[in-house]
């Protein structure tokens, strides 16, 4: 365990779609100056939450994807833990087992021995110490799946994803040989370990990550400030579709597609 400065963190790449990284120092500059603390009810890929982090607010952050609630208990709840060498061999050790992923998405989304890793990392996971631990390993571990994913998102069908990992394919058509979406699981989870790892800081403030509906979380939340920057169905950004395979790979089990969240914002509060 260890505590890092916040004046020499840095937001870990996280590549998620509508994210607002670059714009999140501006944003957080609009918040009132007297404000302690935010409520960032739509967290996604937690780069506006990081940031308030940073400014030393009180950060609650809460999004409904589960795979974004594990990145914003990485690195917005979690102040001091970090994956030690120790960690990243219990992750890694064993032969790989025909578990969920292999049974569901082989030839859908990765190879069948692809899958079977996957298996064996989700089992081995829940063999670290801490719950922000396992958040970490989670959060590293859809980098890593994402990395080997033509254009980042889970929306392709296998041909088209078999198609753009064929490196003489892609160099032909697009002058590119995308190699990296051949590299191994853990080859990617090692390349950003330290910039997780050293992402991880305290702010000196009880920071705190939730997995809730919105409508339930404004009944029992309180804070000086409410950002809201939700989802907006109708266009192209379909976050189920594009990162849902890893809410499954994190519980193990087929979940359902996102309801029309825009349309209830609209016809019950008035957004």
């Amino acid at each position: 365990m260890r505590s890092n400065s916040k004046k020499n963190n840095k937001f870990p790449e996280i590549n998620y779609i509508g994210n607002k990284e670059k714009i999140a120092d501006w944003i957080c500059g609009y918040f009132p100056k007297d404000a302690r603390s935010v409520l960032d009810a739509f967290s996604g890929g937690g780069s506006v939450a990081y940031q308030a982090k940073r400014k030393g607010l009180k950060v609650v952050c809460n999004d409904i994807l589960s795979v974004n609630y594990f990145l914003t208990k990485a690195l917005i709840e979690n102040s001091s833990e970090i994956l030690t060498d120790s960690d990243v061999e219990t992750i890694f050790k064993g032969t790989p087992l025909k578990g969920f992923m292999y049974k569901n998405y082989s030839e859908i989304y990765f190879f069948p021995e692809e899958c079977m890793e996957l298996d064996l990392y989700r089992k081995n996971i829940e063999k670290l110490s801490s719950e922000f631990k396992k958040a970490l390993a989670i959060s590293l571990l859809r980098r890593a799946m994402i990395r080997k994913m033509p254009y980042s998102r889970f929306n392709l069908d296998w041909k088209k994803i078999k198609q753009l990992r064929d490196e003489d394919y892609s160099y032909a058509k697009y002058k590119r040989k995308r190699a990296y979406h051949n590299k191994s699981f853990k080859h990617h989870f090692l390349d950003n370990l330290s910039s997780y790892n050293e992402a991880v800081f305290s702010n000196g403030k009880k920071n705190i990550a939730y997995n809730d509906d919105v409508f339930n979380l404004l009944k029992k939340v309180k804070t000086d400030i409410i950002y809201l920057d939700p989802p907006y169905t109708g266009t192209m950004n379909n976050y189920y579709g594009f990162y849902g395979l890893v809410d499954d790979y994190i519980s193990s089990k087929k979940t359902k597609p996102l309801s029309c969240l825009r349309t209830y914002l609209i016809i019950n509060i008035g957004f």
